[in-house]
C-alpha cells in the first residue's frame, strides 16, 4: 500500500496534467492515475473519467483510420500525444527533494512537478519512454496496464470499487453505438438482417484494442470466454484464464439490458459466447431472462436472431410453445430457419394449425412467406400450404390464411419474373424448377378450383422465366400425366384437350408467339418414356389447334421404335393417328417419298394381320389400327406415286417371304452301321439290289396344321392393296417383277412357241408361287377388274402353260381343277378374252375329262395368243375357230339348258358388220 505522502504526490502529478495541462511523461501520469484508482476512493471517479478520455481518443482515432467518421482534430490534439510527447523532460524525484516537496501544496511549483518512482507493488513497471520507438506499441502497453488494473479492481473484495468499475465499463462499451451507429456499418448488400449487422459490428469493434479489452473484462465478470470465431486473435494481455465469476450471467445480462438498445450487440455477443459444455440450462436461463426483460420487442428479436446463428436448437428448446415468436425470429436467422423448417414438417399438421388459428391474434404472414421462400426445404413447406388450402379437415381460418400466403408467394414470383432488375437467381425459382414434375402432377390430380388456378399460375411463370426448353419438359409432363377424356379409341370424335393445356399455351403464346409450338416437337423427342396418354392428349390438342404442326419424321421414328417391341398397345394407334392427321391436314408433307414411313407401316401391318388371324384378344384395338393403317396408305399413295411403289412392293415381298418360309422338316438319318443289304430290304424283293445307297437324308415334310389362310387376314391384306393402288398398271408390272425370278421375257407377254422350252423352269416357278400364295389370285383379280391384266399377262401365260401340261399328261387327275377354274375365271373377267362364253367354262369343267379340259384350254390359249395386246393382228378371225371343240363337247355331254346358255346370242365375229349371231340350230 502507498503511504499518504506518496499518494499526495501522485494526486499532485495527476492534477497538474489533468487540470493545469502541464507536460509530464506518460509513465508518470499513468502510474499516478493507477495508484489513485487503487488507493484513493474519492479520486476514482476522476481517474476513470481520465481513462475514459484516453480510450475515447483511441476509439475516435480508430474510426478515423477506418473512414467511419471524418477527422475533427490534428494528431497533436489527442490526449495521448501530450502523454507520449511532453514538452519538458522531468527529472526523477530524489530522496532529498522528497521531504521538501512534501511540504508544498499541490500546484505551488507548477513548472517543476515532483516525479514519483515508477512502479508499485501491484503494477509492473513500464520501460522508459526513450525505449519505446513506436507510439502505437507504447499505447498498447499502457492500455494493457490499465486493463490489468481494472481486472484487479473487479476481482477485489471492495464492492463499491468493483461496482464503479463495472458501471464504467458498461457505460463505455454502450457509448460506442453513439460514436458509430450500427447502421453505418451495413455497407454490403448482404448485411441487412440483424444477424449480419451484429456480426459485422462485432467484427469491426473487436479489432480495436481498447474495445477488445473492455469486452474481455465484461466477459470475465461471469467467467464467459470471448468468441474467438468473431473476435479473432487479439494482442491484449488481459489474462484469459477464467477467474471465479464476479456475478452470474443473468445478472450481467440484466445490467446490459439497462443500456438497451445501445448494448444489444453486447448482450447478443454475451449469450452467444456461452460454451456448449455449460449445458442448455444456462443458455435457456439467459434466453428466458432476455424474453422477460424490459427491452423492446425489436431489440429482443434482433438479439435472439444473432444468438440463433450459434445455437438454433437452444432457441427452439427455450421457446417450444411460442410458435409466432420463433417464426418471426427465423425470418432473421438462417440456421434457425432451416432447423425450424425441418421441425415444422415433422410436427405441424392440420389439427395443430386449427388450434393455432383460434388463439393467434398477430399477423404472421410476412415472416411465414419469408421462411417459405428462403428455407432449404422450401418446396416441402409449400406443399404444407397446399395441404392447408385443400384439406377437408382444415377450418375456414386456416384455409383463408393459406390462400393468402399462396397468393403473396405467387405475386412475389410474378415480380421476380417480370421485373427487369429482379434477382434472376432467386432460390425459390430454382427450387420450383427442380420440383416441377411433382408440381405439374399435383395440378393435374387436384380438383379444388382456386388452388388449381394458383398452382397453374406458378407453372406459367416458371415456363416464362426458364424458356422454351423448360416449357417443353412441362408440356411433356402434362401430356404424359393428364387423363384423357376419351372413353374408347373406337370413338370417331376426338375428345377436346384439357383446359389446363389450352390456357398454358394461350398464356405463353403472348410472349413466345408461334414458337411455343416448337415445345411439342421437342416434347415428342424427349428421351423419357411416353405413356399412351401422352399421344392421346397430343392427338386431341392437334385436332383442336390448327396452328400446331408436328414433324412427321419425328413421329415416324417414334412409331418405328414402338413396333420394334413385341408389345402392340395404344401408343402405336395414337402415333399412327397423329401421322394420319398430319397428312390429312397438309398433303405437302409427303412431297418427297416417305420410304422410312412406308417400310415401317407395312412391316407393322403384316405383323398386325398375323395377330388378328391367330388371336382374338383386343380385337377392337387391332381392327382400329388396321383401319388407320389403310387410311394412311391411301393418303401416302394418292399424294405421291413413289409411295405407292414402296408400299406395294413391301407388302408383296413381305407376303411372299412369309408364305415361302420353309416348313418344319425332319431328316431320317440312316445309322452309320446300317449296311447296303439291309437298306435294300426296305425297297423291294430280296432279289433286287442297288449298287449305291439311296438318299441318306430322306426328307419327310410335316403336313401343315392349317393349310388355308384366315379369311379375315386375306381380306385385310386385299383391302390394303386396294388402298395402296392408285395406278393399276404400275401395280401389275410390280407384281410381275416380284413373282418372276428374272425379267428376261417380261417384255414379251405372249412369246412364240419356240420360247416355251426356254421358259419352262420359270413357268413352273410362277405356278408354285401361286400355289403357295393364294392371295396372288386376288391381286390378279384386282388388276383384271381395272382392265390392266394384260400388263401381267406373263403370269397368265405361265399359269396357262403349266395347266396345259398337267391336263395333257397321261396321269392327269382333277386335283388341279380348282386352280384351272380360278385361272379361266380370271381370264374371262379381264380384257384378255370375251366374258361370254368363257365365263361359263369353270362351271362345265367338272363334267369333262382331262383331255377335254386340255382341248378347251388349248383353244383359249390360241385365242389369247392370237389376240394378245398390244400386237393385235389386223385380220382377226371369228370366235368360231376357238369354240368349235367346245361346241362339240358340250353338245355331247351337256345338251340342253347349259348348251343354250353358253352359245345363245353369241356373235360370229367382233368384226362382222352384220353382227350375226350363231343360231342355236347350227350348233346343235
Amino acid at each position: 500500500m502507498c503511504d499518504n505522502e506518496h499518494l499526495r504526490l501522485e494526486l499532485k502529478n495527476f492534477l497538474q496534467f489533468a487540470s493545469e495541462k502541464k507536460s509530464l511523461s506518460a509513465d508518470l501520469i499513468i502510474n499516478s492515475a493507477i495508484d489513485l484508482l487503487q488507493c484513493v476512493p474519492p479520486a476514482r471517479s476522476a481517474v476513470l473519467m481520465f481513462f475514459g478520455q484516453l480510450f475515447d481518443d483511441l476509439v475516435e482515432k480508430y474510426l478515423v483510420e477506418n473512414n467511419r467518421i471524418p477527422s475533427s482534430k490534428n494528431e497533436n490534439d489527442y490526449l495521448w500525444w501530450a502523454l507520449l510527447h511532453p514538452s519538458e523532460t522531468t527529472k526523477p524525484i530524489t530522496k532529498e527533494r522528497k521531504s521538501c516537496d512534501s511540504q508544498c501544496a499541490v500546484g505551488d511549483t507548477p513548472m517543476s512537478p515532483p516525479v514519483m518512482e515508477t512502479g508499485s507493488a501491484n503494477i509492473q513497471s513500464l520501460p522508459e519512454s526513450s525505449e519505446v520507438n513506436d507510439d502505437g506499441q507504447a499505447i498498447n502497453r499502457y492500455v494493457d496496464l490499465i486493463g490489468k488494473t481494472l481486472v484487479n479492481l473487479v476481482d477485489s473484495n471492495e464492492s463499491n470499487c468493483r461496482q464503479m468499475v463495472i458501471d464504467w465499463c458498461l457505460q463505455f462499451i454502450s457509448g460506442l453505438s453513439s460514436k458509430c451507429p450500427i447502421q453505418s456499418l451495413t455497407s454490403t448488400p448482404a448485411a441487412v438482417s440483424p444477424v449480419a449487422v451484429f456480426s459485422e459490428y462485432i467484427r469491426f469493434w473487436i479489432k480495436c484494442h481498447v474495445v477488445d479489452l473492455i469486452l474481455k473484462i465484461i466477459m470475465n465478470l461471469s467467467s464467459l470466454p470471448s468468441n474467438s470465431n468473431i473476435s479473432g486473435d487479439s494482442s491484449s494481455s488481459v489474462d484469459q484464464k477464467l477467474a471465479p465469476p464476479v456475478m452470474n450471467c443473468q445478472t450481467l445480462l440484466q445490467r446490459l439490458i439497462d443500456f438497451s438498445p445501445a448494448s444489444d450487440w453486447i448482450s447478443a455477443h454475451l449469450i452467444a459466447s456461452i460454451p456448449s459444455e455449460s449445458g442448455s440450462s444456462l443458455f435457456a436461463a439467459c434466453i428466458q431472462c432476455l424474453l422477460e426483460s424490459k427491452a423492446s420487442p425489436s431489440s429482443v428479436t434482433n438479439m435472439l436472431s444473432y444468438i440463433s446463428e450459434h445455437n438454433p436448437q437452444a432457441i427452439i428448446n427455450a421457446s417450444p410453445f411460442n410458435i409466432p415468436f420463433l417464426i418471426k425470429l427465423a425470418a432473421n436467422s438462417r440456421p434457425l430457419l432451416n432447423l425450424l423448417a425441418i421441425e415444422a414438417l415433422r410436427q405441424v399438421d392440420i389439427p395443430m394449425l386449427n388450434d393455432l388459428s383460434q388463439t393467434l391474434a398477430e399477423n404472421l404472414q410476412p415472416p411465414v412467406i419469408y421462411c417459405i421462400l428462403n428455407a432449404n426445404n422450401s418446396y416441402e413447406l409449400l406443399q404444407l400450404v397446399f395441404k392447408a388450402c385443400s384439406h377437408r379437415d382444415a377450418n375456414a381460418i386456416v384455409r383463408e390464411k393459406a390462400f393468402s400466403i399462396l397468393n403473396s408467394i405467387v405475386s412475389h414470383l410474378h415480380e421476380l419474373v417480370y421485373t427487369t432488375n429482379a434477382d434472376t437467381s432467386a432460390p425459390i425459382l430454382e427450387v420450383l424448377r427442380t420440383n416441377s414434375d411433382h408440381l405439374v402432377s399435383s395440378v393435374l390430380n387436384r380438383s379444388s378450383g382456386n388452388l388449381k388456378k394458383l398452382q397453374t399460375r406458378v407453372i406459367e411463370l416458371l415456363c416464362l422465366h426458364f424458356g422454351l426448353d423448360f416449357s417443353s419438359k412441362v408440356f411433356h409432363q402434362i401430356l404424359n400425366t393428364l387423363n384423357t377424356n376419351s372413353d374408347s379409341i373406337s370413338s370417331a370424335v376426338v375428345s377436346p384437350p384439357s383446359p389446363i393445356l389450352v390456357n398454358l399455351i394461350k398464356y405463353l403464346k403472348l410472349s413466345y408467339g408461334t414458337h411455343i409450338y416448337e415445345c411439342f416437337r421437342k416434347a415428342v423427342m424427349q428421351p423419357t418414356s411416353k405413356e399412351p396418354k401422352f399421344w392421346a392428349n397430343l392427338l386431341s390438342l392437334f385436332d383442336s389447334d390448327d396452328a400446331l404442326e408436328l414433324d412427321i419424321d419425328q413421329l415416324t421414328s417414334m412409331f418405328t421404335e414402338y413396333i420394334q417391341s413385341d408389345i402392340l398397345d395404344q401408343r402405336i394407334f395414337y402415333t399412327l393417328k397423329l401421322i394420319l392427321c398430319c397428312v390429312e391436314r397438309d398433303p405437302r408433307l409427303v412431297k418427297r417419298p416417305k420410304h422410312h414411313l412406308c417400310i415401317s407401316l407395312m412391316s407393322f401391318y403384316m405383323k398386325l394381320l398375323d395377330i388378328i388371324a391367330t388371336d382374338d384378344f383386343d380385337l377392337d384395338l387391332n381392327m382400329q389400327m388396321a383401319t388407320v393403317c389403310q387410311k394412311l396408305m391411301s393418303y401416302l399413295s394418292k399424294n405421291l406415286g413413289a409411295n405407292q411403289h414402296i408400299l406395294t412392293r413391301t407388302l408383296i415381298e413381305a407376303e411372299l417371304q412369309r408364305n415361302d418360309r420353309p416348313r418344319s422338316t425332319s431328316f431320317e438319318r440312316l445309322p452309320s452301321h446300317l449296311n447296303l443289304f439291309k437298306e435294300n430290304l426296305g425297297y423291294g424283293e430280296i432279289s433286287k439290289f442297288r449298287k449305291i445307297s439311296l438318299n441318306p437324308r430322306k426328307r419327310v415334310f410335316n403336313q401343315a396344321i392349317d393349310s388355308h389362310e384366315s379369311s379375315l387376314r386375306r381380306q385385310l391384306l386385299l383391302d390394303a392393296v386396294r388402298c395402296c393402288v392408285t395406278e393399276s398398271q404400275a401395280f401389275a408390272s410390280l407384281l410381275v417383277e416380284c413373282v418372276t425370278p428374272d425379267v428376261m421375257f417380261n417384255d414379251k407377254p405372249w412369246p412364240d412357241e419356240d420360247f416355251l422350252k426356254v421358259t419352262i423352269e420359270r413357268d413352273l416357278h410362277i405356278a408354285r408361287k401361286f400355289d403357295s400364295n393364294p392371295v396372288l389370285w386376288d391381286f390378279c383379280e384386282l388388276i383384271a377388274n381395272t382392265g390392266n391384266l394384260y400388263s401381267c399377262s406373263v403370269l397368265i401365260r405361265a399359269l396357262m402353260a403349266v395347266q396345259l401340261c398337267c391336263w395333257a399328261s397321261a396321269t392327269a387327275s382333277k386335283e388341279k381343277l380348282s386352280s384351272t377354274q380360278k385361272l379361266v375365271s380370271l381370264i374371262a373377267s379381264s380384257e384378255l378374252a370375251p366374258s361370254i362364253p368363257f365365263k361359263y367354262l369353270p362351271q362345265i369343267m367338272e363334267s369333262l375329262n382331262p383331255w377335254e379340259i386340255f382341248c378347251v384350254l388349248n383353244d383359249l390359249w390360241r385365242y389369247m395368243r392370237d389376240n394378245s395386246p398390244p400386237s393385235v393382228r389386223p385380220n382377226q378371225s371369228s370366235l368360231r375357230t376357238y369354240l368349235e371343240r367346245l361346241r362339240i363337247i358340250t353338245s355331247q355331254k351337256l345338251p340342253g339348258p347349259t348348251f343354250v346358255k353358253i352359245f345363245k346370242g353369241l356373235q360370229v365375229s367382233p368384226d362382222d358388220e352384220h353382227n350375226r349371231s350363231f343360231p342355236s340350230e347350227e350348233w346343235a
